[in-house]
């Protein structure tokens, strides 16, 4: 007992401090509040990655591209205006023509689309025609302008009719060549014939005689006058009239 408290007193008074930190069921690592600090310790010696910032949420889905049009199948291709001519002169010149004097005149012109270069079909816009006479009591007259196909020889049952228009011709006309506008425009199919006709109904105190020269032309033209015996259309070299070659002529677009 003596040796046990002296040996304590040796302690307190030698080693006080490594003697507590070694007593019995005290030791260092047995603290709390060491174990908490080296606990916070660590967690700073760490380098945790920081936090993610939060991602912007995901694009909305972005529409396809809207497919550009695609291009016209069989696009049409550039357009040729024709005229259908069998004159080698517009030029009206007087008293060369001739109509029969009482009733209905009708003057006519007969195109093969393929002798005229047009091998598809023909979309008709316009028809001239020159004017020698367009007496009218009220000053001008209606004139009926006539378009058909034809399917053989050249007479009246073998015409399909096409389409007409009308136009007013005043009796200053006399002596130029009249604009006969067709709208919309009237198409002649391939491969056709096509026949134009100047009709004028000779109403009375009305005279119409279509312009006509002399100049070469390719194919004859023809007139119909029932009142005077020509009920068909005939040639002007028929009724002895052979230098009457009428002003007519067809456009379009091929």
């Amino acid at each position: 007992m003596r040796a046990v408290a002296t040996a304590l007193r040796l302690c307190t008074l030698s080693t006080l401090v490594a003697c507590a930190t070694a007593a019995p069921g005290v030791g260092a690592d047995d603290d709390p509040l060491v174990d908490a600090a080296r606990a916070i310790d660590a967690a700073q010696d760490v380098d945790a990655p920081a936090p993610p910032i939060d991602a912007p949420p995901p694009p909305i889905d972005a529409r396809p591209p809207i497919d550009a049009p695609a291009p016209p199948i069989d696009a049409p291709g550039p357009t040729t205006t024709v005229t259908l001519t069998q004159s080698s002169s517009m030029a009206v010149t007087p008293a060369t023509s001739v109509a029969c004097s009482t009733g209905e005149n009708s003057y006519y012109r007969v195109f093969r689309l393929a002798d005229h270069g047009v091998t598809g079909a023909l979309q008709v816009n316009r028809v001239d025609f020159g004017v020698q006479d367009a007496t009218a009591l009220l000053g001008s007259q209606p004139v009926q302008v006539k378009l058909y196909t034809l399917a053989g020889p050249f007479a009246l049952a073998n015409l399909t009719p096409l389409g007409t228009t009308t136009v007013t011709v005043a009796a200053s006309a006399a002596g130029t060549v009249v604009q006969a506008p067709i709208a919309p425009a009237i198409t002649a199919p391939a491969g056709a014939t096509l026949v134009v006709e100047v009709l004028a109904a000779g109403a009375f105190g009305n005279q119409f005689i279509i312009g006509a020269n002399t100049a070469a032309e390719t194919q004859p033209g023809y007139l119909r006058g029932p009142a005077c015996g020509s009920a068909a259309p005939v040639t002007f070299a028929s009724i002895a009239y052979p230098d009457a070659h009428i002003v007519l002529t067809v456009t379009g677009v091929r």
